[in-house]
């Protein structure tokens, strides 16, 4: 006898992988281990003529010869079959997209597989198997994947998922009959339950995430806990949801997350449940709601990752204006930077902002001598370093701003965070998990897909990499992230030997230099106005150090004038997006790639590319460099930038470079 289970409580994912799983084992017979869910229950009430069931008591265990469990490997999740396991003549076939824990199955055929929901897995093998399926299949199978990705915006989601949802749509789907099953009404019962755990709702804040938790005690057991806990983190717009239900001698404990901080299904396994990173469940016996909930905090704190705070992403240091700063000299100052608006500070201590409207109202009065202390907004909207990035991103909305100023205890002004930082951050691909799928890009230059650190092995020569391991440790002991940038990293993708170590630090440079100078036995000039230095070898290894900083020009072919800055800030003084990358040499992130404007894209494509309009402008020396650079490597400028270049030239701004 063959039979066809998965987990106790099947939701829409089982049932869908079962009916999948039962297309490919015909003879299989489809059984229940324990409860089903409510609207599982009413789909299969409504569709059983389709979906044949056959009832658990009508099984005999011990005439099981193969058992295919999907879902689920978890042994105490399915019920009365895990008694049979250790049965000789027992085949085990097994289809789950779940994380390994220790209690798992361990099958004759295991197929586990990173995607969100266990239906996508089997729906492969039904497209493989060229295997026909009806609409009303295809409608099932679209609420098992639906339901297990969050209708497809979980973090766990897979191009694999969207691909079988659009399948499912060549044969059929029903969308009204998802639409009623994805959103069933509640009963009373859970009404009621819902409301007092609504009135019971509490914030707590734990490294850094805003964990909202719910507690409730009831005599009878109602279903469909993981569905109010779902409603629960809609209506409170919570990061993360816990909901702790005493229903007789047993505590319900079900968990929802939306943030990459913090995996449900780690936390939940630690107190004998599981599931998934954003959603999961447990059951628990022999704990009071007071003890369980104590218990959930001290795991909470071993489990969560500190999520992203202000110190995190904020750009320091900031650009400021003095109170007694001219509105004159202040419009100069905001066309300089390509700012809309500065802090205003005095002795140190942040006392508003001024903004580019309020700047131009002032000018068209007259009032440009007067200072800006006098038209500067007071109402100032800051957070301190410790401030969750979520909590910034309310107060964008909430006041309408796209910058939030960082202050110090003694109200210093210590950094920002800007909208740009805030996108970045909360749903920018660092944030995403990554999955393993493989790309492929035709371009003039072939750059292997490797980690910038095996990159620096097989490029670089030991003593090199010796020299960059001893820049990290440097950096370390004196709390200064260090980067190795442009041209050196440009030529390490692009797999030529080039040994011009550039070092940018975000801290004391010349500092930085002594300190490394000392470990190396070289000399060292610097160049105090410029924070820059150069430590020479004895063997004329030459190691060029600069304090991080950003540049601005008076005038068209100007001189840069300089001031301190950060990494980001640096990069982007640059003249091309290739020549504005850069490799963190601290020991914690050895081998990190920065890389805000694309830069190896356009190695990838043989591009050259400016990082804003007026480069050539500011820089006509850059024409040169365009120019050599597309010869050099069979490069090509985009058209912005060879549209750029050529003004510049009809300009003759190349003929004010030589009057220098």
């Amino acid at each position: 006898m063959e039979i066809i289970i998965s987990h106790q409580s099947t939701d829409f994912d089982s049932l869908a992988a079962m009916v999948a799983a039962k297309k490919i084992y015909q003879d299989a017979l489809l059984v229940f281990p324990g409860a089903v869910e409510r609207n599982v229950r009413k789909f299969v009430s409504i569709y059983g003529n389709l979906i044949e069931v056959t009832s658990l008591k009508n099984i005999k265990i011990q005439d099981i010869t193969k058992l295919i469990i999907v879902d689920t490997r978890i042994k105490k999740r399915i019920g009365p079959f895990a008694n049979i396991l250790k049965k000789r003549d027992l085949e085990i076939h097994i289809y789950d997209h779940h994380p390994a824990t220790v209690d798992d199955v361990k099958g004759d055929l295991n197929v586990i597989e990173e995607v969100g929901a266990t239906t996508t897995i089997l729906l492969k093998k039904i497209k493989e198997m060229n295997l026909e399926i009806t609409p009303i299949e295809a409608t099932l199978f679209a609420l098992g994947i639906y339901e297990d990705t969050g209708s497809l915006t979980f973090s766990t989601t897979t191009v694999e998922d969207i691909n079988c949802i659009s399948y499912l749509f060549s044969k059929g789907i029903k969308l009204k009959v998802v639409a009623n099953f994805m959103n069933i009404g509640l009963s009373l019962a859970q009404k009621k339950l819902l409301n007092q755990l609504l009135l019971s709702s509490k914030e707590i804040f734990c490294k850094g995430v805003c964990i909202n938790v719910a507690k409730a005690e009831i005599k009878n057991y109602i279903e469909g806990l993981a569905l109010l806990t779902h409603k629960l983190i809609e209506i409170e717009n919570s990061d993360v949801f816990f909901t702790l239900v005493k229903m007789g001698e047993r505590i319900y404990l079900v968990g929802r997350s939306r943030t990459n901080s913090v995996d449900v299904d780690g936390i939940l396994k630690e107190l004998g449940g599981g599931g998934h990173f954003q959603a999961a469940s447990a059951v628990v016996k022999d704990f009071t709601l007071d003890e369980l909930e104590k218990k959930l905090f001290k795991v909470l704190e071993q489990k969560i990752k500190p999520g992203i705070v202000a110190k995190d992403v904020m750009s320091s240091p900031v650009k400021t204006v003095h109170t007694s700063t001219s509105i004159e000299e202040m419009e100069k100052i905001l066309l300089r930077y390509g700012h809309t608006g500065i802090p205003v500070v005095e002795e140190g201590k942040l006392k508003g902002i001024i903004t580019m409207q309020e700047v131009n109202r002032a000018e068209r009065h007259g009032l440009g001598k007067e200072p800006v202390s006098k038209y500067m907004s007071n109402q100032i909207i800051s957070v301190n370093l410790k401030t969750p990035l979520t909590e910034i991103q309310e107060l964008m909305i909430n006041h309408d701003i796209g910058r939030i100023l960082v202050v110090g205890q003694d109200k210093k002004l210590i950094g920002i965070v800007t909208r740009t930082d805030l996108i970045r951050n909360l749903y920018g691909e660092d944030n995403i998990p990554k999955r393993s799928f493989s790309t492929y890009i035709e371009s003039k230059i072939k750059i292997e897909r490797e980690k910038p650190v095996n990159l620096i092995k097989k490029i670089f020569p030991g003593r090199i990499q010796d020299i960059l391991n001893k820049i990290g440790k440097i950096g370390d002991r004196l709390d200064f992230p260090v980067f190795m940038v442009g041209g050196v990293v440009r030529d390490l993708f692009l797999e030529i030997k080039n040994l011009d170590l550039d070092i940018v630090v975000e801290g004391d440079g010349i500092k930085f230099a002594h300190n490394l100078n000392q470990e190396l036995g070289g000399r060292i000039k610097s160049h105090k106005k410029f924070g820059t230095a150069v430590v020479i070898l004895p063997d004329s290894l030459k190691i060029d150090i600069a304090t991080a900083r950003r540049e601005f020009y008076e005038y068209p072919a100007a001189l840069p004038q300089v001031e301190l800055s950060s990494i980001k800030k640096d990069l982007y003084r640059r003249d091309f997006t290739i020549n504005a990358m850069a490799i963190q040499l601290n020991h914690k992130h050895f081998g990190k790639l920065i890389d805000f404007f694309g830069g190896q894209k356009d190695l990838q494509l043989g591009v050259i590319r400016v990082l804003y309009n007026l480069s050539f402008v500011e820089d006509p020396a850059r024409i040169i460099r365009a120019v050599r650079f597309e010869q050099r490597y069979n490069f090509k400028m985009d058209k912005s930038t060879e549209d750029f270049l050529k003004k510049a030239i009809n300009d003759k701004l190349l003929s004010r470079l030589r009057k220098k």
